[in-house]
């Protein structure tokens, strides 16, 4: 690297914003509901995950760690999404912190989120 050249982040973006990749692994089944619920409201399913895990830090930024229940991994597939690059940061210093993977956390936010009403936004908008 030349002089005063800045180091790139994944997908050649910088780090701090912007959409960057965030690869996720989650039970099959949450990854159809979540496309459904999608293709309901008009949107990615990406959005869809991004909104879950940006309510569900919010609500358990301070908690006490509690472990994600275990899916076998039979049952579990690969998400590749695109979301906010902060919001990823956020989850995987939540994951270390908990000592649990980012995808376990992720996969919490969407459970909580399919809990809710067809309509209702996360965080309750």
């Amino acid at each position: 690297m030349g002089l005063g050249a800045k180091r790139k982040t994944a997908g050649g973006r910088r780090s701090g914003g912007g959409k960057v990749k965030f690869l996720a692994v989650l039970p099959a089944a949450d990854i159809k509901a979540m496309k459904l619920r999608a293709i309901e409201r008009g949107v990615t399913a990406s959005e869809i995950l991004e909104e879950a895990v940006a309510a569900w830090l919010k609500l358990n930024r301070g908690a006490a760690p509690k472990l994600p229940e275990k899916v076998p991994t039979s049952e579990k597939r690969q998400f590749l999404s695109q979301m906010d690059a902060r919001l990823i940061k956020q989850i995987k210093v939540m994951a270390i912190d908990w000592k649990t993977s980012a995808s376990a956390l992720a996969g919490e936010a969407v459970v909580e989120l399919l809990k809710r009403g067809e309509g209702q936004k996360a965080g309750g908008k």
